[in-house]
């Protein structure tokens, strides 16, 4: 398992309109979904890493974030 962004509904300027800072990466607790700058979108930096706990989607306001299974190659 791991975590699914959908870039196309992200927005961190929602989640935090005068820090942009997005509310999803900020939940993880493995700090594998990075936020590299305010304003931009997150990046899972590792889906072998991730272990598909959902705190990012019970982070995340816009539901842009969902749980998947597969492999990561």
């Amino acid at each position: 398992k791991y975590a699914i962004l959908d870039l196309a509904v992200c927005n961190p300027l929602k989640c935090d309109p005068e820090k942009g800072i997005c509310r999803a990466a900020r939940a993880c607790r493995k700090g594998i979904l990075e936020q590299e700058s305010p304003f931009e979108p997150p990046i899972l930096t590792s889906e072998a890493m991730c272990i598909g706990c959902g705190d990012c989607v019970k982070g995340c306001p816009l539901n842009a974030i969902k749980i998947g299974r597969g492999s990561y190659i």
